[in-house]
């Protein structure tokens, strides 16, 4: 409860503002957290979260904010629908945007190291685009995502970056192997604002800063 307050001030007073709840099935109440353990208690927690994400979706969006909340997977004992569904309860879905559920993972490797992983996203559903799409993307060890990997990753098939066996070209930068154009991007990034600005024109994304259109997602 204390945490969901703390959200719902930073929601008010710091727009544009990025909050990860980590995670919905930790959630819970006072009462919860200080009662010896019961089977009489019941988990207040997805309730806490369903309420909350009523109270405040209109405030996320007039602040051009961002709450991102993680669930676990899992069983669904139900009978109907998938065999697995996301922990935190049925009412949160009303409020959501988009859900993405990791599909699956494998390294990331750069001359025999693993340097990350590759995680594939199915996107449940979206307030953007059609459901059921599938998305990449690199996390880096000691880094989080790797944004210029994900851009090389889309560029190289639309043209942008010309690809040949392992060398990669762009605009006259010629590197062999994709981790030596990251580090490049990274090095040099006005470049690499310059080929984000391209691959989200082509798909037909405006890079107005003023809008939602604008934000980073």
């Amino acid at each position: 409860e204390e945490y969901l307050k703390m959200a719902k001030m930073i929601l008010e007073n710091e727009p544009e503002c990025l909050i990860i709840f980590d995670s919905a099935s930790a959630m819970c109440t006072r009462d919860e957290a200080t009662t010896d353990p019961s089977g009489q208690i019941r988990a207040m927690g997805p309730k806490l979260l369903a309420h909350f994400l009523k109270q405040n979706a209109p405030l996320v969006h007039l602040n051009n904010s961002i709450f991102w909340s993680i669930h676990h997977l899992i069983d669904n004992t139900s009978g109907y629908g998938e065999a697995k569904k996301e922990d935190g309860g049925n009412k949160i879905q009303y409020w959501q945007d988009i859900k993405l559920r990791a599909k699956s993972s494998m390294p990331w490797e750069v001359g025999g190291n693993q340097i990350g992983l590759k995680v594939t996203w199915q996107c449940k559903n979206s307030a953007l685009g059609s459901p059921n799409q599938s998305i990449e993307s690199f996390i880096r060890f000691n880094h989080g995502i790797d944004k210029e990997e994900e851009v090389i990753a889309l560029a190289s098939p639309m043209g942008l970056i010309k690809k040949a066996g392992s060398w990669y070209e762009y605009e006259g930068q010629k590197c062999q192997g994709s981790e030596k154009l990251n580090q490049f991007f990274k090095d040099n990034p006005t470049e690499f604002d310059k080929l984000y600005k391209q691959v989200r024109e082509l798909f037909s994304v405006t890079s107005d800063s003023n809008g939602p259109e604008g934000k980073d997602s």
